[in-house]
């Protein structure tokens, strides 16, 4: 594995220069890890070409996988980096951190943009029950079905990001966050529930914005900002993880009935079919995911009640790492 860690860059370049060149070449196949698969026929409703979910999606999500493997590391080695030892970044451990949390503030910023842009176009923009009228969502257009399938890319890749990391007090349950927001993904997406999973990203993604936004400021010595930063980030957290993150499991409680009260997705033998244990199993999902934000919290809440008496420490405002020791040791696995 340190091997693999050590050389990243180069191994996943050359895995995805091999996809490159196969596909100019037209080796049979290559095309699925780089292509959108699934085209919908034309019709009609189509004001561009649209895609249904399909089998070879695997082969992209693949790709995107090694894309942001590449993308991260080249750009904390050769970005980030420099950036960090401009701004007075000396301290290994801290430079490290930097370039892992900047990392996460332009993903976080790309994410959210995305998903706004996405829903805008769509029914369920401000409006709920669009998560589940006219159901099934089979037809997407190119730049959603990417969308969702670079989101499942990422989520991947941070299981690889997870073991390279230094190890928080919190890895367990960032490793049973990263483990329900992929099922969730990969559900919802094969059943045609991507509407509810475009809102979902995009509120998750928000406060981690203003989070590692927070840190980085205070790695290059802005405590101010950091201060006021971090104090944003409490309230964006609360209104986009608590707040409308309950609005979205209240929608899928309240709400979705109106899909498997509908003759039309009452069928067990169609293609389609949404029942009750489905919404229990999106619910179940839920509840995982709100029990580990109401656990990160009350972390939150110790950090605030800290920084309110005045005990602040150089990196104590993260919902995963600890308050109160030294952050641990980089982790290497041979």
């Amino acid at each position: 594995m340190s091997f693999v860690v050590e050389h990243q860059i180069e191994l996943s370049a050359t895995l995805i220069g091999a996809i490159l060149l196969s596909y100019q070449l037209g080796v049979p196949g290559a095309a699925k890890f780089v292509e959108i698969q699934g085209p919908l026929p034309p019709a009609p409703d189509f004001a561009e070409p649209m895609y249904r979910n399909s089998r070879d999606d695997a082969y992209l999500v693949v790709f995107g996988v090694l894309l942001f493997t590449l993308v991260r590391a080249a750009i904390m080695k050769y970005l980030l980096g420099p950036l960090g030892r401009h701004l007075g970044v000396v301290d290994p451990h801290k430079m490290s951190r930097f370039c892992e949390q900047l990392w996460l503030v332009i993903y976080s910023v790309s994410s959210v943009t995305a998903s706004l842009l996405i829903m805008s176009e769509l029914p369920h923009w401000f409006h709920t029950p669009g998560f589940w009228e006219e159901f099934p969502h089979i037809a997407m257009t190119r730049r959603f079905k990417l969308y969702y399938l670079m989101a499942m890319s990422f989520w991947l890749q941070q299981f690889f990001v997870l073991q390279v990391e230094e190890r928080r007090k919190d890895y367990w349950q960032m490793l049973c966050h990263h483990i329900v927001t992929c099922a969730l993904l990969l559900t919802s997406y094969t059943t045609h529930y991507t509407r509810i999973g475009n809102a979902t990203l995009a509120t998750m993604d928000f406060a981690d914005i203003f989070l590692s936004g927070a840190k980085v400021l205070g790695y290059i010595g802005l405590q101010r900002l950091c201060d006021i930063t971090f104090v944003i980030f409490v309230f964006v957290w609360i209104a986009t993880r608590h707040i409308i993150f309950g609005i979205l499991i209240w929608s899928t409680y309240f709400e979705s009935p109106v899909v498997y009260d509908h003759p039309r997705y009452n069928d067990p033998t169609a293609e389609i079919h949404y029942s009750r244990g489905s919404q229990f199993f999106f619910l179940s999902c839920f509840a995982i995911l709100q029990t580990i934000i109401i656990y990160w919290f009350v972390l939150i809440i110790k950090i605030v009640i800290r920084v309110l008496r005045g005990d602040v420490t150089a990196d104590n405002r993260s919902s995963g790492e600890s308050d109160d020791e030294e952050p641990a040791k980089a982790k290497k696995v041979d």
